[in-house]
């Protein structure tokens, strides 16, 4: 039953490992912490309480030390860098300065207006939507309001000032 036990958990570890190379918690992950889950529950109702407690303490530092040596493996032959983002995003260089950047500006649309499309502005394009009327590809906007999380735009030709 030992036997049984480990091999769970060794398929409990490799359907953790196959997670981790998979985006999101799907299927083999719910499946390897189940697995392990279960290799512990059998090893410790297999075998004399103190008994099974001592093996499933011996099986999570084995778990931990060959976790440790992966990392510093993947660590030393620069694989590393391909599970962790060490980037970041500098908000002072691509921060506009939120949606009241935009009013009063002009700018062409790039998608047609059914209400909603995109617009190009000096080079930023951004997504808007028009007073309710149908604007064509390439005509010149304005923002006439900021609305919430919306850019309000009407076509050139119709903006009163």
């Amino acid at each position: 039953m030992l036997v049984f036990s480990i091999a769970l958990l060794a398929i409990g570890l490799i359907l953790l490992l196959i997670e981790a190379l998979l985006p999101g918690f799907s299927i083999p992950g719910v499946t390897g912490v189940i697995a392990i889950i279960c290799s512990f529950i059998i090893t410790i109702l297999y075998f004399p309480f103190m008994y099974g407690l001592f093996i499933v303490l011996c099986e999570l530092v084995g778990v931990a030390a060959a976790a440790y040596a992966v990392f510093k493996i993947l660590k030393r032959k620069q694989l590393i860098n391909k599970f962790i983002l060490e980037e970041t995003l500098d908000y002072e260089k691509n921060d506009i300065g939120g949606l009241d950047y935009f009013l009063g500006k002009e700018g062409i649309t790039k998608t047609a207006l059914r209400p909603y499309g995109s617009a190009d502005f000096n080079g930023f394009t951004a997504d808007v939507c028009s007073d309710g009327n149908f604007i064509l590809v390439n005509k010149k906007i304005k923002v006439v309001k900021i609305d919430d999380s919306k850019i309000i735009v009407k076509e050139v030709s119709e903006v009163q000032n």
